[in-house]
């Protein structure tokens, strides 16, 4: 028989190993272990400690940035929860985690941060016309807005058949020609012999609005059929003096470009289109392209001429007229108003819950077909779109 003999010191070595007490994770804790974020962004810090020579912090919340600093300190620094353009609830409440490891050990820290709620500042609209911006700004505007979550100042610089010549040369002399309608809270108060100075120190208005009149809107610099007209200098020298004298230097001029006339129309000024709302039409259109080449300082076209012709294309036909010349008190108003509401806001006009309640409320399928009429008109400018898909 063979015996094997083994050295003590080997077996000593097989003892000690067998008995030593397996590697200890390292220590970690975090203090706080949860962070929460003011919505206009800021910083915090947590104190990390560890037994391990090294840790680390990751975390995929693009919104936060980590820092590591001495001392077993991490910063985190939250960025402000921007608000959403056009959006009345501007940001949503957002959370998430940063893990902290250390060895084989880690650690969770939670973090949120809340949401803003605030109201969108008050849009401040002036428009420089005559009875056209009437039948636009004037009724169901403000309605339409405040619908759409908007609150609204709006003005009105009114002188019958104005054109941009008489605008013009009422602002250069600084004459008393004007009634300033203005409608705050809903309510309107009219001032009259009022100064188109007066009206632009009034508010710090956010878009001011410019047109032509006299029957002249389709003509920019024409002449048709024995009929010449051109807009310059005067809708030059009229922006320049607005941009002069406003008080918000990041105003924003738009131009108002209205309808033509209903096909039965007897006013005179009809003649200046050869009695053809076709051709008046195309005209118009011809003119707004012209006055937004010429002038790259107006930012926003007013088509309120897309909205009726747009509309005309329905069951209800050529009715968005009361005189064959200005629009009828329900459904023309009412669809260039949806018009105004939508390129003002930035959001599509269909659905809108006012039509005009506690003034000539517009019912049934009219309401489909003022707001889709103002809609298509937004989306495709100088087109008309057929509407006769929708029913009565």
């Amino acid at each position: 028989m063979n015996i094997r003999v083994i050295p003590a010191a080997i077996l000593v070595a097989a003892i000690s190993i067998s008995c030593s007490s397996p590697a200890q994770p390292a220590s970690l804790s975090v203090n706080p272990e949860t962070l929460s974020f003011d919505p206009a962004g800021e910083t915090h810090t947590v104190l990390v400690t560890t037994s391990a020579s090294e840790w680390s912090a990751v975390t995929d919340l693009t919104w936060l940035t980590l820092t590591r600093k001495d001392g077993g300190i991490l910063e985190v620094k939250a960025s402000p929860n921007n608000p959403v353009p056009g959006m009345e609830e501007v940001s949503k409440a957002r959370s998430g985690a940063i893990t902290i490891h250390a060895s084989s050990a880690s650690k969770i820290v939670s973090v949120s941060q809340e949401a803003v709620v605030a109201k969108k500042d008050t849009v401040r609209i002036l428009a420089i016309g005559n009875s056209f911006s009437t039948d636009a700004v004037e009724q169901y505007l403000y309605g339409l807005l405040k619908a759409a979550g908007v609150e609204s100042v709006i003005g009105n610089m009114y002188h019958g058949s104005c054109t941009l010549k008489m605008h013009a040369d009422y602002a250069k002399n600084n004459s008393s020609q004007y009634e300033y309608h203005k409608i705050v809270n809903g309510v309107m108060t009219n001032t009259a012999n009022s100064t188109l100075l007066k009206a632009l120190k009034d508010e710090k208005w956010d878009i001011i609005t410019v047109q032509e009149g006299g029957g002249f809107h389709g003509y920019y610099n024409l002449s048709f059929k024995g009929t010449a007209h051109s807009m310059e200098p005067d809708l030059t020298n009229l922006i320049a003096y607005i941009k002069a004298n406003c008080l918000n230097k990041d105003v924003k001029i738009g131009y108002h470009s209205p309808w033509a006339a209903q096909k039965t129309c007897t006013d005179a000024k009809f003649q200046y289109y050869g009695n053809d709302q076709d051709e008046m039409y195309r005209m118009i259109c011809t003119a707004a392209t012209d006055v937004m080449t010429a002038h790259p300082e107006i930012e926003i076209l007013f088509n309120s001429m897309d909205a009726i012709q747009n509309g005309r294309t329905s069951y209800l036909g050529d009715t968005f007229n009361r005189d064959g010349w200005h629009l009828s008190l329900t459904i023309g108003r009412y669809a260039v108003g949806c018009l105004w509401c939508e390129i003002i806001t930035g959001k599509s006009v269909v659905g809108n819950t006012y039509h005009g309640e506690g003034q000539s409320e517009i019912t049934g399928s009219d309401i489909k077909v003022c707001q889709q009429a103002a809609h298509q008109a937004a989306l495709f400018p100088k087109t008309i779109s057929d509407l006769s898909y929708i029913g009565k």
